[in-house]
């Protein structure tokens, strides 16, 4: 059995070569540290009073929007997955409720609009909007056909009305 010999490190110069930190030192380190966590508390807090005022602003337009287009949007159970889990379907309604229908035929009804929700409203958003997009022009489609068939009747009841005009004269 062969025996293993521990040395003892080598010391190659015992000078201190940090500064040594004086308690005044770390007292002004610990109140620079509250002063920029005062800072930030105060960005934070300014930031989500910015935030609650631009949700609010967003389903006021999103009901606006939404409200002569359909009752609700379907938004991917794919997209909702990670966060609730095994989600047969789900929908969002003009005024930011989220309905979900789970595997085990609960129903839950979330409302986006609260702070609790915020990363679940951002997936929802990401999910609904292009589909928000295909129901307006799917909705412009529907007008410029009306539109269509409504000239072209107009038209020849037009011109039917002015054989009528010449017939009588």
């Amino acid at each position: 059995m062969t025996q293993l010999t521990v040395q003892e490190p080598v010391v190659i110069n015992e000078e201190k070569t940090k500064p040594t930190k004086t308690p005044q030192t770390n007292t002004q380190n610990t109140i620079n540290t509250l002063r920029s966590l005062k800072d930030d508390a105060g960005q934070i807090v300014e930031l989500k009073a910015e935030e609650k005022n631009l949700v609010a602003e967003f389903f006021a337009q999103f009901l606006n929007l939404t409200l002569p287009l359909t009752e609700s949007i379907e938004i991917s159970s794919e997209v909702l997955k990670k966060m609730k889990g095994e989600v047969v379907q789900a929908y969002i309604d003009p005024t930011g409720h989220l309905i979900i229908n789970y595997s085990d035929k609960r129903v839950e009804l979330t409302d986006l609009t609260t702070i609790k929700n915020r990363d679940l409203m951002l997936s929802v958003v990401e999910d609904a909007l292009p589909k928000f997009n295909d129901l307006i022009k799917s909705r412009k489609q529907q007008i410029e056909r009306r539109i269509e068939f409504l000239s072209a009747v107009t038209k020849e009841m037009q011109e039917v009305s002015e054989a009528f005009d010449t017939d009588n004269e």
